[in-house]
């Protein structure tokens, strides 16, 4: 009895068995079978993510990276033609160092992803096709909980200045000799960039440096003489577009590179990068010429420029408007202040420290509205007051008080309308920053004279 039982158990386990792996083959059978008739259907796999995340992703790594300072891994995020710019990687970390060792970065956001066909670095004038964009914020406060040391900025007015800055990043294949996939790199890095907003340091430093600041206002035909106005200013303002290639031809020929007034003030402020023999372009009032003439020809020269306009009279006969002063920006020219109405700022402050505040105030505003850039710098209407008697009492007052507003408004830096060329800049005078006055009607011959005191 026992052993059919067994018998049968085994018949029974071995009838189990081969139910089951019958069950199996013929499961087997259906998935080859359906493989066999579908073989353009894929099983499901994890998708890849998009680009749009991809690009978040780098943005987020590289700001968070920020945060936690730590700057060696942010490095490796930029593009190849940014690594170039600085003599390596630890000199990009000192300056992160210092650019933000004095305020405490909390936590930053991230906007919606957008594409360019086209961008321009006003660094180094370099053109980018296909990049992609979005706008990074950063939430941050000085260290101490108060206004940084050399600036009156409050904690609101910094946390403005680094909202909804550009991000840029473009999609790179590995360079020659390197094996590997393509990745996105970072070409402009938000509040981390050189051109991010400025915030003085939070100790004054004094640095010096030699950058010659050319001063421009017409690029056209040099009117002739008027014999009843000998004193007519137009023929001294102007310089013909043929000179002015000439000029920058000139420049090229020397080795000079344009820079930014925020790489000047990276440079003063943080020991930012700057090329060899730098040089500024700086032209002033807006005049429409600004657009149909010194604008090309700065870009044919693979030149930037700063364009300090009058706001009050964009789109005037004779001067640039909104749409012409947005397609330079576009394309890598600066924007600075030059007041609302041209009045001289110091006689507006003596008559009315409110008007004065309100012609700062709104003609920035009216600049970054229009222009979708933060501003800056500054321009003083026919040097004033700084071109008054420095031994005059009301002079010094007038000088202190308008440096107080252009401090209060959000200005970081401004120049004069010089009466003794210089091409040297002080950290500790950021209001007063030297120009070099181009001579309107000049031959070329007289213009390389001129310039042999300040350029090699």
């Amino acid at each position: 009895m026992g052993e059919d039982t067994e018998s049968c158990s085994r018949l029974f386990l071995a009838k189990t068995l081969l139910s089951s792996s019958c069950v199996l083959f013929l499961l087997a059978g259906i998935l080859a079978g359906y493989l066999l008739l579908a073989p353009n259907k894929a099983l499901p796999v994890a998708a890849k993510p998009g680009k749009n995340q991809q690009i978040q992703h780098i943005a987020q790594r590289y700001l968070g990276d920020l945060l936690q300072q730590n700057y060696s891994a942010m490095w490796t995020l930029l593009h190849p033609d940014l690594q170039r710019m600085w003599p390596d990687k630890s000199a990009f970390s000192t300056y992160l160092y210092q650019r933000f060792h004095a305020l405490r970065l909390k936590s930053f956001k991230t906007g919606q992803v957008s594409d360019l066909s086209f961008w321009t670095n006003p660094e180094t004038m370099k053109q980018y096709n296909h990049v992609s964009t979005m706008p990074v914020s950063l939430d941050v406060e000085p260290a101490d909980g108060s206004a940084t040391g050399n600036s009156s900025a409050t904690t609101s007015q910094i946390q403005q200045l680094f909202r909804n800055l550009p991000f840029m990043v473009q999609y790179t294949k590995p360079e020659a000799g390197q094996g590997g996939n393509g990745t996105w790199r970072i070409l402009d890095g938000g509040p981390a960039d050189l051109e991010a907003p400025i915030l003085p340091p939070a100790i004054p430093i004094t640095k010096k440096i030699t950058v010659p600041i050319l001063m421009y206002h017409y690029i056209s035909t040099v009117p002739a003489r008027d014999k009843a106005n000998p004193h007519s200013y137009r023929p001294g303002l102007s310089v013909s577009p043929t000179v002015f290639s000439q000029q920058l031809d000139y420049f090229t020929t020397l080795g000079y590179h344009s820079i930014t007034f925020n790489q000047l003030f990276d440079a003063l402020y943080y020991d930012g990068p700057l090329p060899t023999r730098p040089i500024i372009f700086s032209f002033d009032d807006g005049y429409v010429d600004a657009y149909t003439n010194a604008y090309p020809i700065l870009k044919t020269h693979g030149y930037s420029g700063m364009f300090y306009i009058i706001t009050g009279k964009v789109g005037w006969e004779g001067q640039a408007s909104w749409s012409q002063l947005q397609e330079m920006a576009a394309n890598g020219m600066q924007m600075g202040s030059h007041t609302i109405d041209h009045h001289p700022i110091g006689d507006v402050w003596q008559r009315s420290p409110s008007t004065a505040r309100d012609e700062l105030e709104r003609s920035r505003q009216d600049l970054e509205g229009h222009l979708h850039m933060v501003i800056q710098q500054f321009c003083y209407p026919s040097g004033d007051p700084l071109n008054k008697n420095p031994n005059l009492t009301i002079t010094q007052i007038q000088i202190a008080a308008v440096m107080s507003l252009l401090q209060i408004t959000g200005y970081v830096g401004a120049v004069n309308d010089p009466r003794v060329d210089s091409s040297s800049q002080d950290s500790s005078k950021p209001y007063i920053m030297h120009r070099i006055r181009v001579i309107g009607s000049e031959t070329i011959e007289n213009f390389k004279k001129e310039m042999a005191a300040f350029v090699s």
